[in-house]
């Protein structure tokens, strides 16, 4: 994940821009990517704005819009190994097709899963 600078820094860079430094000096005396300063100028001119963009904190899964239905049928079988969770969710949402988003792939249910904050049990309960 990129670093996310100062907005001092950030200031600091364009004043210096500002008053006629070249781009490569600018980049070498704040130690900053030339990509990076190409995208603080050219945020300043669209934006007027020099804060770093805010980023989601959750990113949409393909179950997502399922949520709430692969929750519930989760905690119906809360002690059900990967591989199960995968046939049920096979069956019991069968809208999503879940064949078509996740062929022959539990490992990718899990992954999902993790994404959606639902518990994954790895292996099947010893009794």
């Amino acid at each position: 994940m990129p670093r996310l600078y100062s907005l001092d820094l950030r200031e600091r860079v364009l004043q210096f821009y500002d008053e006629g430094h070249p781009v490569e000096n600018v980049v070498r005396h704040f130690s900053v990517r030339k990509s990076w300063f190409y995208n603080l100028l050219k945020q300043r001119r669209e934006t007027g704005m020099l804060t770093p963009k805010v980023r989601p904190t959750q990113y949409k899964t393909k179950l997502t819009p399922h949520e709430q239905e692969v929750g519930n049928t989760i905690a119906e079988h809360a002690d059900a190994t990967l591989s199960e969770r995968y046939e049920m969710l096979e069956k019991h949402v069968s809208d999503m097709r879940c064949a078509l988003l996740f062929p022959n792939r539990p490992a990718y249910v899990g992954n999902e899963l993790f994404c959606l904050a639902l518990s994954i049990e790895k292996y099947p309960s010893i009794c």
